[in-house]
């Protein structure tokens, strides 16, 4: 059979390193016709120096009165990129200008699908409610669901999309800088480390109780800037631990690889992440993973022998037994090192993403 491109477009809110590797992966196959439309050029809220390098991109214009959040001008561009054989991904579904990218798509009779982590945990059971409403009013026409790792699926079903439009893909990342970091197995106290926002919802206060539990000569490095920070060190004086703790602030984006390197297991000790591209870093550098089930990496990534998911108050006992035990953390995290080469890279994320929305298939007809 001969093979014709397909064209696929992606809007997004912005370069992200989340999503860059998997550009870059599908810009690659000759199957794939790439397109992607950033909504700002940025993340106002972190650095992160993702590039938009190695793949076709455009960025929306804002207009005099525009925002990325509410762009009308968005209509016009997504108009211009469609064709016959496009199949289209949004994201961010409680932006207004995702909602008018899918009354563009659909209107021109463009399939788009809806590429989503899963919904944010609320307590407030109304705004819950409604955001649930929103999101069934906005995938209403859509093709299907991406759901960015299985925790995304089995939350997407509590919100009554049916199996056959939930669709299993991944965020995914070149880590080559973490797999090269040496691991050496070494003697000595076991040193945790963690890495990320020193926000609420990030679990570093949950992190500095459990660490409060292991005693001896384990030590914890706190990698990350943001809020919570004083409060955290204030945290650990009054735990008693904070000479056997550091917080440290980030290094820059492009070499964040090296915050790993002197470490022996990894805690994200998250109350909620979508998804958690941390965890994935950790397990490149050699390292195994503790984390919580609210993290979806950890609960996609994470298999026997190469870390532990541990519920909140399971945390503490999960460090124990790597304090306890370092030379088996260190087989674990070889373990970790080699079960992450061998069944996540942005090559399989994109077989991920082209099986998911059918342009593999359509292709090759």
């Amino acid at each position: 059979m001969s093979k014709s491109p397909r064209h696929l477009l992606f809007c997004v809110n912005h370069p992200s390193p989340h999503m860059a590797d998997l550009f870059r992966a599908l810009a690659a196959r000759e199957d794939v016709e790439l397109d992607v439309l950033f909504m700002a050029p940025d993340d106002p809220e972190r650095d992160w120096g993702a590039d938009a390098e190695g793949f076709s991109h455009r960025f929306a214009p804002l207009g005099a009165t525009g925002t990325p959040k509410v762009n009308r001008s968005i209509r016009k561009v997504v108009g211009e990129l469609c064709r016959p054989e496009t199949t289209a991904i949004l994201t961010l579904y409680t932006w207004p200008t995702t909602w008018m990218a899918a009354r563009t798509l659909r209107a021109k009779g463009v399939p788009w699908f809806l590429m989503a982590e899963p919904p944010n945990a609320m307590t407030d059971q109304l705004a819950a409610a409604l955001r649930a409403g929103l999101f069934r009013w906005v995938t209403r026409h859509a093709a299907g669901i991406l759901a960015i790792g299985r925790r995304a699926m089995i939350e997407f079903e509590d919100l009554r999309v049916s199996r056959d439009r939930l669709h299993h893909v991944q965020y995914v990342m070149d880590t080559a800088a973490f797999a090269a970091l040496p691991r050496p197995e070494r003697r000595g106290p076991v040193r945790f480390l963690s890495v990320g926002q020193l926000i609420p919802r990030k679990g570093h206060d949950l992190l500095l109780r459990a660490f409060e539990q292991i005693g001896g000569d384990a030590t914890l490095r706190i990698v990350g800037d943001g809020e919570l920070r004083t409060g955290l060190e204030w945290l650990a004086r009054d735990l008693g631990v904070a000479d056997r703790v550091r917080i440290e602030a980030p290094v820059p984006f492009a070499r964040r690889h090296e915050a790993f390197a002197e470490a022996d297991v990894f805690v994200l000790a998250t109350r909620n992440d979508g998804w958690g591209m941390v965890v994935a870093e950790a397990m490149a550098a050699g390292l195994p993973v503790i984390t919580t089930p609210e993290c979806g990496a950890g609960v996609e990534l994470i298999a026997p022998g190469t870390g532990l998911v541990a519920k909140q108050d399971g945390l503490a006992r999960a460090m124990v037994f790597y304090a306890q035990s370092p030379a088996e953390a260190h087989r674990q995290g070889l373990h970790a090192r080699d079960h992450l080469a061998a069944v996540w890279t942005p090559e399989r994320g994109a077989e991920m993403v082209l099986e998911a929305t059918g342009v593999q298939e359509k292709a090759e007809e």
